[in-house]
């Protein structure tokens, strides 16, 4: 049986992910998914399609291409959370989850021209805003005034639920108070298991100029945003989601202070 976890994504071309995804992604579903997989079919190649153009030659510092991490993070979904017996909209959205933040021509709009509008929102409240430019900033202070401005929104159900309020009304979608419920649910998740691969995958810099790995101070820094979720955890009662966050946490600990010491000791 084919296993996700048997592919390593760096001998893969990329013309084979769409097919080993499908593969992969058929192993998750009972006679009922399966049923409802056939009506959605278009949809979902239009997703593999999307992603694969828009992500085509983008790389993660760890060498694998980018659309590993899309694949991953729904991989994490399906495994996990994802109980719907008719819908596969919560699959699109972890699929999609980077395309507005990551992609110049991605936005709300192009994203519900060719969907619809709660997968537009989703992908939307998922999304960090646009990088501001400044003539005296560089760019690091700047992205952190972004990451100060987009995690608040995730420190607890009322201010997430409050931003997909604010955001409905930006974009003229009329919504309910039960399908705003839904949906920070399924964004919570959706960011949970985002989250759980970036720190499984995050490796530290084994030298200064190694651009394969990520600084101490980046990795505490990620440590910090990712206190952010952790009353997610409490909210989906999930096992394996959370032996798999804090494990990947104490992982991130332990590395941070071993090169710590590392550091202080060639210093």
């Amino acid at each position: 049986m084919f296993h996700y976890t048997d592919i390593d994504w760096k001998e893969l071309s990329e013309e084979s992910y769409i097919d080993n995804y499908i593969s992969y992604f058929f192993q998750f579903l009972n006679e009922k998914q399966i049923e409802v997989w056939w009506e959605w079919a278009d949809k979902l190649t239009k997703v593999f399609s999307r992603i694969q153009e828009n992500f085509n030659g983008q790389y993660r510092k760890d060498g694998e291409p980018y659309i590993s991490h899309l694949i991953e993070v729904a991989k994490i979904f399906i495994e996990n959370l994802w109980v719907s017996n008719t819908s596969f909209d919560d699959i699109i959205i972890a699929l999609l989850h980077d395309s507005i933040e990551d992609i110049k021509h991605e936005n709300f709009h192009s994203i519900q021209q060719d969907f619809w509008d709660y997968i537009a929102l989703w992908v939307l409240v998922l999304s960090k805003p646009e990088l501001e430019t400044s003539p005296t900033k560089p760019e690091k202070i700047l992205k952190k005034e972004r990451n100060k401005k987009y995690y608040p929104r995730f420190a607890s159900s009322d201010t997430l639920r409050n931003y997909i309020s604010e955001k409905s009304k930006e974009e003229n979608i009329n919504i309910n108070d039960n399908e705003i419920t839904k949906l920070s649910r399924i964004v919570g998740q959706i960011k949970l298991c985002d989250r759980i691969h970036n720190l499984r995958t995050m490796p530290l810099k084994k030298h200064k100029k190694d651009k394969t790995g990520f600084s101490v101070e980046k990795k505490e820094a990620k440590l910090k945003e990712s206190r952010y979720f952790r009353w997610l955890l409490n909210e989906i009662w999930n096992y394996n989601i959370t032996r798999d966050f804090f494990r990947a946490e104490l992982f991130w600990n332990q590395s941070i202070f071993w090169e710590k010491i590392r550091l202080w000791l060639t210093n």
